[in-house]
Parts: C-alpha cells; structure tokens; sequence
C-alpha cells in the first residue's frame, strides 16, 4: 500500500508515542512527527527520521489528532522553528513547576487570576448590553470610552506604549463614536462574530496614532477577553506565537489583527481546554496563564501554595 504524505501512522517500536504524521517522503524514507516524541522531538527539535517500512500503519478508526490537524509548515526538517516542541505532558510538567497547585492552588488564584476575575466583573458590570445600549440612546460615547480604559486599566495586560496609543487614539469625539458602536457590536452584536471582529479593526485603525499605533493585537482582543473569558482569548503576540510553536500548532500568525488568526488562536484554545481537563481550568483566563507559563522564558514561578492542593 502506498503511503501519502498526511498519514496518521503509530511508531512500531514505541507504541506510547501514539500517533504521529508523515510529513514528507525522501525516496524511501519518511519524515514523521509523534505528538507524544518524547525526547527525540525535544532534543532535535525537529521530526525524526523512520525508513518507510518501518513505519506500521494506524489502526483503523485513527483519522485525526488535535495537534497532528494543526501542524505548522515545515522549515527544514524543522516545525517548531529554533524552539523545542512540549509534548502535553512536558508543557503541563512545565506548568506545574512554575505554578505550584495548578489552576485551583491559592497563591495562583491571588497572584494571577484573581485580578483578571475582577476586572472581568468590572466589564461585565461596565460594558454589559444594557449599560452601553443606555449610552448610546443618549450619545455618551465619552462614558462609553473611559468605561472601557478603566476595565483596560484594572489589568497589566498591555504594555504601557498601549495603554497610551489607546488613550490618545479615544480623546476625539468622532473617534470616540467609532469605537464606542464598534465595540457594542463586537461585545453584543447579533451577526457573525467574524464581521463584528472586523469591523473594530476597522474603528481601532482610524483612530489618531499620536505615538504609538493603537491597531495592535493586545489592543484588539483585550476587552471581549476580559468581557466573556469562556469564549476570547487575548493575544499577545511573542509569547503566544512562541507558545504556539513549542506546541507545534499552526497560529497562521499576521502582525495585523486578522479573523484568520484569531480563529486559530481560539482553535488553539478549544484543543488545550480539552487536553488540560485534568487540571480543570475554568476559562480562558486559566489559558492565558497556561500559554503565558510554556510562551515566556522569563516567567517566574510563583510561590508554593500555603497549603498545597491537588489540581
């Protein structure tokens, strides 16, 4: 049987690998990649070598793998560029040292979500459907943009230069109009998400850019993340692209805010939520984190919990 470049395939003689793919074929040789690889992935950092006939073909009813589905163009022999690949348990091992407790522990609840959560509360309170509705029937887009700055500024999620590119880009009336409706439709639009997505890029790009420009992807998907965590994710670009490569997960990243993107991102999202079930995250805050922790290198590990619990 001839084997086409795409094929799920299981390693032979390492059956705890699990699936893994062809990626391309050199005469009789295949290039595969295991998203369990274990060290041979990390350490090459790149797929390992098989002969073809002793790749075994996957049993019957393997078709797909979330990450196997997601994999990045090769660059060499390489996937994940100059940066290692995390294996789901390497990237979770990875976690767990640098949050001690996981997403329930105490000091990762008062260090890092618990601020998030009030800023979360303070959109929901801010920015809700009734609230901006109420505004824009009188045409206080002035209310509406300094709601939306004080949600922004209850979190250090955005680099000052941000902050600032916002707070200029807000300080005129007709800019102000633009993005107040913008984002009522983005946070409680009844169409496609991927129109109202587009058309607050649209508003953020006319915003005056006095020093910094405000159409960036922090600024973009800031307030939806902290408005509705279950379903946004907010994306900071060098460490969730790094993230993403060390997982092997096609970001299809543009350093303009495009649907394509985030629609990955959020695909990246919908496959760690499942495959970190054990841990039970929440949300997408409990994501952020998790992406921030395998993304950064300087990520500090938190304290040990007072009184550690099981994740």
């Amino acid at each position: 049987m001839a084997l086409e470049v795409g094929l799920i395939v299981l390693h032979p003689n390492r059956p705890a690998w699990g699936p893994g793919k062809i990626l391309r074929l050199d005469g009789d040789t295949a290039l595969v990649f295991f998203a369990e690889g274990g060290s041979h992935n990390e350490l090459k950092k790149n797929p390992i070598s098989l002969e073809l006939k002793t790749a075994g073909l996957a049993p019957a009813g393997i078709v797909s793998h979330p990450r196997l589905d997601h994999l990045p163009p090769l660059v060499g022999d390489s996937l994940t560029e100059s940066d290692t690949y995390f294996t789901l348990e390497q990237a979770i091992d990875r976690f767990l040292r640098l949050v001690p407790g996981g997403f329930h522990g105490t000091r990762y609840d008062k260090e890092e979500r618990g601020y998030k959560q009030h800023a979360h509360h303070e959109a929901i309170r801010l920015l809700s459907r009734h609230a901006l509705n109420d505004l824009i029937r009188r045409q206080d887009y002035d209310q509406i943009a300094a709601r939306a700055l004080q949600v922004i500024q209850r979190v250090n999620l955005l680099f000052p230069q941000e902050q600032m590119a916002i707070r200029d880009g807000l300080k005129q009336a007709e800019g102000k109009q633009r993005f107040a409706l913008a984002l009522f439709e983005l946070l409680h639009g009844s169409g496609l998400y991927e129109t109202r997505f587009a058309k607050f890029t649209e508003a953020l790009s006319t915003l005056p850019q006095k020093q910094a420009p405000v159409l960036k992807w922090p600024v973009q998907t800031i307030l939806p993340f902290l408005f509705d965590p279950t379903q946004h994710m907010f994306l900071k670009p060098q460490v969730t692209r790094q993230a993403a490569r060390r997982c092997a997960f096609d970001l299809k990243y543009d350093p303009h805010p495009n649907w394509t993107t985030y629609s990955q991102l959020l695909e990246l999202c919908r496959i760690l939520f499942r495959e970190l079930d054990r841990l039970k995250p929440r949300d997408y805050i409990d994501l952020q984190s998790f992406i921030w922790c395998i993304g950064d290198d300087s990520y500090k590990a938190l304290p040990k919990d007072d009184k550690p619990r099981s994740p």
